[in-house]
């Protein structure tokens, strides 16, 4: 768990291991892989399209809805090197 507010002698450190991560001329860095994971929320795609109407400037305005979080969320793994994701997949409930 990395905590959201750093010192600032911790967010120098930081700083200074990634540069000279990057000034390195191996390919050691290349076959680094991390991950990351996060919950993602389902909604319905549709309410956005559907409130999308063409209208003259006369019309009538049309009711909108306000999207929320779903109640469903799945978390999703994701692990990717120096070059993109390498692997994402759902985790399964449970």
């Amino acid at each position: 768990m990395v905590p959201k507010e750093l010192p600032e002698e911790q967010k120098q450190r930081r700083v200074t291991i990634c540069q000279d991560l990057l000034e390195r001329q191996d390919d050691s860095v290349g076959r680094v892989i991390t991950g990351d994971e996060i919950w993602v929320y389902q909604y319905n795609p549709e309410a956005k399209r559907q409130s999308a109407r063409w209208k003259t400037a006369n019309s009538p305005r049309s009711k909108t809805f306000r999207l929320s979080k779903s109640r469903i969320k799945s978390m999703l793994l994701t692990l990717f090197d120096i070059k993109g994701i390498v692997h994402y997949e759902f985790v399964p409930n449970g």
